[in-house]
């Protein structure tokens, strides 16, 4: 997989989780991204798209906690 069709597929995963936590009514929020794509991992079937969803799982966690910890050293919370 080229990466033009590795960032189509990051691109599909990220939507079918917003889309899905919007026809839900829920909180479109990091942590409320995260949880989806989790529970997307676990019953994927695809180990392509299972990978994949392993990797953008690591890269929103990791940016997230790096944005939580540049607010904190700025003495904000949120």
């Amino acid at each position: 997989m080229n990466s033009s069709d590795a960032d189509r597929l990051i691109d599909a995963l990220i939507g079918e989780a917003v889309l899905s936590l919007l026809k839900e009514r829920g909180p479109v929020t990091t942590e409320g991204l995260l949880q989806r794509l989790r529970v997307m991992k676990e019953h994927e079937k695809d180990p392509r798209r299972r990978e994949t969803l392993a990797v953008v799982i690591a890269e929103i966690g990791s940016n997230s906690i790096a944005f939580t910890r540049r607010r904190t050293a700025q003495g904000r919370r949120y």
